[in-house]
């Protein structure tokens, strides 16, 4: 698709480029004081027309073959009118650079390099119009000679040009794409926040950053207290209402640089950059206290719920699962001394 897209868009400006070539020579022949060629020329517009036409019905390919058509008879009749000195053959590398963007079989392309190849020596050698037809003064055939190598090697610089411009945008289309992706990948679908994928990588970076850095980090857990009596009376609904109120507000109520994750069902995973256990334990009872003092409208109704917290601390040298699970262990034991509390997990072994 990406090639296909980047030879349509390059082939729409050849034709584009055809009615202004057309066009321009006109002028050119009738500044030149060869009406006949510049009736022709008009006439010749028909071409790119045809091909345009061939383009709005997404006929690409016999869009190309009126294109390389027009340009070899185009390129033909200014030899033979103008001579080989004109530059007209040049003219020939276009088509032969458009059937080279031209996605496909290779094979396909070798008729249409075979057809332009006995133009250039039915040109070249068996007719070889040293002045052609209408004789020129030097001076004009010069003149015209470095008009027609321009136009010829600024087509083709713009060819490739457009052609590397579209396969850059697919391609950031494509990386934004992916990105995007990958962000939904990496988010809770109800609350937004990381999920357990994404909490892990960050844990894993964290507990590096920390070897490198030897300051600690906090992981803490938190867990809705009775949640599953809450979800069977109310249902499923206030059940998903009460996880996302909890989930905003313990993303509000942290720092910007600490991540917070819905680890799974009514659990919350928070994790505390560069932060000692002391200060991971206020934050966790700063968060407790305030979603105990939290109203969630329930159908009208304010709903009160508390949380149980568990604080870890890793230092860079344990293995983050074990920091998660020393988190959750201390959050468990809150649950059994009577929830709605906030416990800190013992200091962990370095990993050996």
């Amino acid at each position: 698709m990406e090639s296909t897209d980047r030879f349509r868009s390059v082939l729409w400006r050849v034709v584009i480029g055809g009615f202004a070539a057309h066009g321009t020579f006109v002028v050119v022949f009738a500044l030149l004081g060869l009406p006949g060629a510049a009736w022709e020329t008009a006439v010749g517009s028909v071409m790119p027309s045809l091909a345009y036409a061939l383009m709005r019905r997404d006929r690409t390919t016999a869009a190309l073959a009126v294109m390389c058509l027009d340009i070899a008879a185009a390129s033909a009749l200014g030899t033979l009118f103008f001579g080989g000195a004109s530059g007209f053959l040049f003219y020939l590398i276009v088509p032969l650079v458009l059937i080279g963007l031209r996605p496909g079989r290779s094979l396909a392309r070798w008729p249409w390099v075979g057809l332009l190849g006995a133009v250039y020596v039915a040109l070249a050698v068996v007719w070889p119009p040293m002045t052609g037809m209408a004789a020129l003064p030097q001076s004009t055939a010069e003149a015209l000679h470095v008009f027609n190598v321009l136009v010829v090697s600024a087509a083709v610089v713009l060819m490739a040009q457009l052609s590397a411009r579209t396969v850059a945008r697919a391609r950031h289309a494509e990386s934004a794409a992916l990105k995007k992706t990958e962000g939904i990948a990496l988010r809770d679908g109800l609350t937004g926040l990381l999920n357990r994928r994404a909490m892990e990588e960050a844990l894993a970076t964290e507990n590096s950053r920390s070897r490198r850095s030897a300051r600690p980090y906090c992981v803490v857990m938190a867990d809705v207290d009775r949640f599953k009596g809450l979800d069977d009376r109310y249902g499923q609904a206030a059940g998903d209402a009460v996880v996302l109120a909890v989930g905003r507000l313990l993303r509000a109520s942290v720092r910007d640089h600490d991540l917070v994750s819905r680890w799974g069902g009514e659990e919350f995973v928070l994790l505390l950059p560069e932060t000692g256990l002391a200060g991971a334990m206020r934050v966790a009872e700063t968060l407790r206290v305030a979603l105990e003092a939290l109203a969630i409208d329930i159908d009208g109704e304010p709903l009160h719920v508390t949380s149980t917290f568990g604080v870890a601390e890793g230092d860079g040298e344990c293995n983050p699962g074990r920091v998660v699970e020393a988190a959750d262990a201390a959050m468990r034991r809150g649950k059994s001394e009577g929830r709605n509390r906030v416990l800190a997990a013992p200091p962990l072994p370095a990993a050996g």
